[in-house]
């Protein structure tokens, strides 16, 4: 099917074989999408591309663009969306593991590090595994 759970596709591209190949950001359920690439590879252009077009079917898609050289910058002022930029050597919040050394923080990043070690249906740990993260 071309549908997926935001309806139509989000744009429709050529293929190598010149057929046509209806474009979705996400298999079925799994909404994750990542582009990788070397510098000046398109990938900025291509995501502006793509996060225009999602417009057509989702007007505020919720998109996270780490964007090192600022290319998109104006872009995604323009269609309103928010801007942060980072700039080296000033603290951006992003490391949890540099919270501050309270019962509070450590009982919190416990339970975030299990979240993230968690592996399909894994609900519990070993010993071993407790003794290591505490």
């Amino acid at each position: 099917s071309d549908r997926t759970h935001w309806g139509l596709p989000i744009t429709i591209l050529e293929t190598t074989s010149q057929t046509p190949y209806w474009f979705n950001f996400h298999r079925r359920d799994i909404g994750h999408f990542l582009v990788t690439g070397p510098t000046g590879s398109g990938k900025t252009v291509a995501l502006t591309f793509l996060l225009a077009q999602a417009m057509r079917v989702a007007l505020t898609p919720k998109a996270v663009f780490f964007d090192k050289d600022r290319g998109a910058e104006i872009f995604v002022r323009a269609i309103g969306g928010s801007y942060e930029v980072l700039t080296p050597g000033t603290p951006t919040g992003f490391n949890p593991l540099q919270l501050e050394n309270t019962g509070p923080n450590r009982e919190f990043l416990l339970r975030l590090l299990k979240a993230m070690l968690r592996s399909g249906d894994r609900r519990d740990f070993t010993q071993e595994d407790e003794d290591t993260l505490e």
